[in-house]
């Protein structure tokens, strides 16, 4: 999914809606990408073709990888999210991490 991403900001797509329609016309992209066309049998009669990543399930990749990304910087930044500036003002930042209260 990374390479996916990777591949979006390259070519220039706005939205994970192009990616995935990209991803599902280009089997090249799709292959680069790590995504094979493979079969996956639903059931004793049903066998579904899956080409690339479902809209849900690339969702999920880009929220966990943020959301670690961030867990990242507060470990490695004491202070990471104290503090906002904006055009170079101060402004003081009263959020907690991932929307958690803090406790005094």
């Amino acid at each position: 999914y990374f390479i996916a991403y990777i591949a979006k900001l390259i070519l220039q797509l706005e939205t994970d809606q192009q990616l995935l329609r990209q991803l599902r016309m280009n089997s090249q992209l799709r292959q680069i990408c790590g995504f094979e066309t493979h079969s996956v049998r639903l059931n004793s009669s049903v066998t579904r073709i899956v080409n690339a990543p479902s809209k849900s399930a690339y969702s999920r990749f880009v929220d966990e990888w943020i959301q670690t990304g961030i867990a990242e910087l507060y470990e490695l930044l004491p202070d990471f999210g104290q503090v906002l500036a904006l055009d170079g003002k101060i402004i003081d930042s009263y959020a907690t991490p991932n929307g958690r209260k803090q406790k005094k």
